[in-house]
């Protein structure tokens, strides 16, 4: 090592311990807040009665080899939140994950969310796009092993 490397090694040693040493209170610093999660789990438990709002039957599709029945629970309005409840049956293999998203097929412009499962059915609780686009529709993609399906659902109308 040579002599400038030696001494600027002192250095930083000598300035880590004197900071070590002091005293000083020091302020948490706050983590940084955290990305938009592409699941939603909003720390706690939602069951039949922790919807509110009119239920409306959207009807069922089938989305790839399931069929899906979905309810939207109260009205869904552009730039505002919308409740759904999405309920595969039947079907090849098992679904890894559900998403969820109000607009087009294509999903731009919308934010696109993996519904968490609620007992018997996935809780989707969405943004809806401020600016819908004509034909917006309420979309659900079931994933599997197998690959990922998707299907839509013309939304309820207040």
């Amino acid at each position: 090592m040579n002599r400038t490397a030696a001494l600027c090694l002192a250095a930083s040693l000598s300035l880590a311990a004197t900071a070590c040493d002091r005293a000083e209170p020091t302020t948490p610093v706050a983590p940084a807040a955290a990305p938009v999660a592409a699941e939603q789990d909003h720390g706690h438990d939602h069951g039949h009665d922790a919807h509110s709002g009119e239920r409306h039957d959207l009807g069922s599709a089938k989305v790839g080899t399931f069929d899906a029945a979905v309810t939207q629970i109260g009205d869904a309005h552009a730039g505002e939140g919308a409740t759904f409840e999405i309920r595969p049956t039947g079907g090849a293999g098992e679904i890894t994950a559900v998403r969820a998203w109000v607009g087009v097929e294509s999903g731009q412009g919308s934010v696109k969310l993996k519904a968490p499962k609620r007992g018997d059915f996935y809780d989707a609780d969405l943004e809806v796009p401020s600016q819908l686009p004509d034909g917006s529709k309420f979309w659900v993609e079931f994933e599997t092993a197998a690959g990922k399906s998707n299907g839509s659902f013309e939304l309820a109308k207040d």
